[in-house]
């Protein structure tokens, strides 16, 4: 497993950018794995789902004290396309910003990630532990195998916010209810004792999704951020998933 691991992330890193130290900090400190069983990925009905995860706000009010039992209720959408956008703070002067397009259908996830300074396009497919990268125009991978212990959020750059369900009560600073851009949403302020960063989520109440999150130091300088936008919940085409070579890659076998 370790060495299906190293080896995603070598060929990840080799097609997006160097990320270095910095990254495998920033990696640990807010990538951190949620158990699968608090994930749950309910029908593809935009209305159950709101109305479901709705349903929480009405029956309790959310707070320090029991905003984790909340997060481990909430579900995300199983079929759903969205767009992120996630920029990687490392001094005052460079950043790397990435536009990653992103199609969800039962358990499998499309990607097409735009590093925005090379302008360098990859796109990379995840499901039932199996990874596939390649550059746009070509025709080769440049990766098929297992996913190890990444996630689809991993490589989309995307915190899985179901991991609060697990974290340390004394690390939690502020629990509120939000309306952010006309959307319910938890908002959730915690520390990252190991840097001593601050993270901010805003999790819909309305899709289960994770719509924005921010790392910052204790001087307010951003690290990371990212926006979750043009969310469309419903069917998504099964040719979103066909490799270079024209084959489905659900139907793949991988080793």
């Amino acid at each position: 497993m370790k060495k299906n691991k190293m080896t995603v992330l070598f060929v990840t890193i080799t097609v997006v950018i160097s990320l270095g130290i910095f990254f495998g900090l920033l990696w640990n400190s807010f990538f951190k794995k949620a158990p699968s069983n608090l994930i749950v990925l309910p029908s593809d009905d935009a209305e159950t789902i709101a109305d479901n995860n709705l349903a929480l706000l009405s029956k309790v009010e959310i707070s320090k004290t029991n905003f984790q039992q909340v997060i481990a209720s909430m579900s995300r959408p199983a079929n759903v396309t969205y767009l992120v956008s996630s920029t990687i703070t490392y001094d005052s002067n460079t950043a790397s910003t990435y536009q990653t397009q992103v199609w969800n259908k039962d358990g499998y996830s499309k990607m097409m990630q735009t590093n925005t300074k090379s302008n360098t396009i990859r796109y990379s497919v995840t499901g039932e532990n199996k990874y596939f990268t390649w550059a746009e125009g070509s025709n080769t991978l440049l990766y098929a195998g297992p996913l190890g212990d990444f996630t689809a959020d991993d490589m989309q750059l995307i915190p899985t916010y179901e991991s609060l369900a697990l974290i340390d009560p004394n690390d939690v600073m502020d629990v509120e209810t939000w309306i952010n851009e006309d959307q319910n949403c938890i908002f959730i302020r915690t520390l990252e004792p190991t840097l001593d960063y601050i993270n901010e989520y805003k999790i819909s109440m309305e899709n289960g999704l994770l719509t924005s999150f921010e790392t910052m130091k204790r001087d307010q300088t951003k690290v990371f951020e990212m926006q979750l936008t043009s969310v469309n919940i419903g069917t998504v085409d099964d040719t979103m998933f066909v490799l270079p070579d024209g084959t489905d890659c659900r139907s793949v076998e991988v080793r």
